[in-house]
């Protein structure tokens, strides 16, 4: 695979400067675009201006950077940012959502990159355009690690004690993925990324309290929300040698 010299990271919120901060540990060179929040060298980029997108066509070069991540919510881009972008990065990936897809049928139904999505999803559009410029949409669960606590959020009762399925992803697994997927050869289209771990609300509840690391009453609540697991197998087609976080180590050890 060819290095990754050079990488624009479009949105500096919680994933982004995780990337931003990995990329630039495996030393290589880094560009930060924002609408609103900073970072050290960054750039302010709002892509739902017109205005503003017209001006970094100008200000960037074609073929400026090796990649580009972008890792804000898609939707609300101007008409021709993606085109601008695909010209600016010799590969694009966009962090998407697994929340895109339709979860119906069965008890628990496995999704994968090809089951139906909701519709009129408002990232399909934007998904869709990206794919369709032979860029990378990364389809991520629901991202944990340092500031993202599992065990704070059943403290703060955001967790029920119901078998439905969490579907996570460390950020240090999501900043890897992202990274690997910018100098692939030949990556899908539509990726999944989840750790492919099965743990439910009830296993988190029940390991913390096991472990003292606080109370809470086990009375179990029926579900009424959609459940699905998400399949990470296609990424892992793609990166077989691929270790995803420990999720219980990692909830133990943010909660001691």
């Amino acid at each position: 695979m060819r290095g990754l010299g050079s990488l624009a990271v479009f949105g500096v919120g919680y994933c982004g400067r995780a990337l931003l901060d990995k990329a630039r540990r495996r030393r290589v060179t880094t560009h930060a675009y924002s609408a609103n929040t900073l970072v050290e060298e960054g750039t302010r980029l709002d892509s739902r201006q017109l205005q503003a997108v017209e001006s970094f066509d100008r200000g960037v070069a074609d073929g400026a950077y090796d990649a580009a991540v972008v890792t804000f919510p898609p939707e609300g881009t101007v008409a021709g940012f993606w085109e601008v972008l695909a010209r600016k990065a010799r590969r694009v990936v966009l962090l998407g959502t697994t929340g895109i897809y339709l979860r119906e049928g069965g008890d628990r139904p496995v999704l994968t990159e090809s089951t139906p999505l909701v519709p009129d999803h408002p990232r399909a559009a934007a998904e869709a355009e990206v794919a369709a410029r032979a860029g990378v949409v990364l389809r991520l669960a629901g991202i944990y690690g340092s500031g993202r606590n599992p065990g704070r959020w059943a403290r703060e009762g955001r967790l029920t004690y119901e078998d439905r399925q969490l579907n996570l992803v460390h950020v240090d697994d999501v900043c890897r993925a992202a990274l690997f997927l910018t100098v692939h050869p030949n990556p899908a289209q539509i990726l999944n990324l989840s750790d492919g771990q099965t743990h439910t609300s009830r296993d988190v509840i029940d390991l913390l309290v096991e472990r003292a690391a606080f109370e809470h009453p086990r009375t179990p609540v029926q579900s009424t929300r959609p459940d699905g697991f998400v399949s990470n197998q296609k990424f892992l087609e793609l990166a077989p040698g691929f270790a995803f976080q420990d999720f219980g180590k990692v909830l133990l050890a943010l909660n001691t």
